[in-house]
């Protein structure tokens, strides 16, 4: 059976961590926001991915735009062949932004004619219920780039898949297709814009679409499909760094819930805290996947954030914050096998 102070600590703790969260979704109470200078409005992480995947004899580009407030416009990493290492995922700032664009552009790189069929879903294709839909007045409409040189024209078509047959509200728009014949050089392409609709928590959803991209089998009966992901979501750029409380001088607050479910100050802990900015290499994040960044780097709300408790100082900036709680009688996070936890992931 765990003591008092281990019970009670393990609280403590939890709420130090939602305490965090609270730093990276934006703070609490009397904290202030100040923003950081340079954050990009798309953030494509510390390898960011501009290579374009190969099938079928066919380039297969799919990404976002993004434009901001301002009128300038970014890319997001492009869709990426699962297993290939490149990174996929993005991060768009949701508080700068002002609209989307998800964009699809096939070329034919052979010397022969390729039979192109492609299925390009939406992001309600993964996600009925998603709050990023089709933004346009029509249907999206195919464009052919055709290579001069041809004597044969492309013939390529477009079709459209609606969440229930709902064809008469565009918003449930999930997948198109196309599919005809295009020749050596010629490229199609077609450009989605996309909204986010608003939620009742005022939440944004993130965004998952893919390129389906279909070869006939060898013996023309069937086909072979090869799937190139992307995925984005949407964050709001901030870091520890940026906030500031004046009364607790920059430290960890241990809290407990009152009878409200409130935090409260948990005073006979507050004064082993300690400061954030003796502590960063505590933390961890990864705004994206298969992405680790420390801490001073780019954060953003929704990004994975670690706390490595061991490595978190007391006050003096010298002693381990384990040991000052320790001789307190204090423990931290207690696993079911009475273990202490000392690393832990927020989401």
């Amino acid at each position: 059976m765990m003591s008092k102070h281990q019970e009670v600590f393990r609280r403590y703790l939890l709420l130090l961590g939602l305490l965090l969260v609270g730093f990276v979704i934006g703070g609490m109470h009397s904290q202030t926001v100040i923003k950081a200078a340079g954050n990009p409005l798309v953030y494509t992480g510390t390898k960011p991915n501009t290579n374009v995947p190969t099938y079928n004899n066919l380039t297969h580009e799919l990404y976002f735009s993004v434009t901001g407030k301002d009128g300038t416009t970014a890319n997001s990493n492009y869709a990426a062949l699962s297993g290939s290492g490149d990174q996929n995922d993005s991060v768009i700032e949701s508080q700068t932004y002002q609209s989307v664009v998800e964009h699809f552009k096939a070329t034919n790189i052979s010397d022969k004619a390729v039979f192109v069929n492609e299925i390009i879903s939406l992001p309600r294709y993964y996600g009925n219920t998603s709050n990023v839909v089709y933004a346009g007045d029509d249907v999206p409409k195919i464009v052919t780039h055709y290579n001069s040189s041809n004597q044969s024209v492309s013939d390529v078509d477009i079709s459209y898949m609606y969440l229930n047959g709902n064809t008469s509200d565009l918003q449930d728009l999930y997948e198109y297709r196309v599919m005809g014949t295009l020749q050596p050089g010629d490229s199609i392409e077609v450009n989605t814009p996309l909204k986010v609709l608003p939620r009742t928590n005022n939440s944004i959803d993130g965004m998952q679409v893919s390129d389906f991209s279909n070869q006939r089998t060898a013996d023309g009966q069937g086909w072979n499909t090869q799937e190139f992901g992307l995925l984005a979501h949407f964050g709001k750029y901030v870091s520890p760094l940026d906030y500031w409380n004046p009364e607790n001088q920059n430290v960890f607050i241990a809290t407990i819930d009152d009878s409200d479910g409130l935090p409260i100050l948990a005073k006979d802990v507050q004064d082993l805290m300690p400061i954030i900015s003796r502590n960063l290499d505590a933390f961890t994040y990864s705004n994206i996947r298969g992405e680790t960044i420390p801490a001073g780097g780019a954060a953003y709300t929704g990004s994975t954030v670690t706390i490595h408790l061991a490595k978190l100082k007391g006050l003096d900036g010298q002693t381990p914050l384990t040991d000052e709680l320790h001789n307190e009688g204090y423990a931290y996070n207690i696993l079911p096998d009475g273990t202490e936890q000392l690393l832990i992931p927020l989401r």
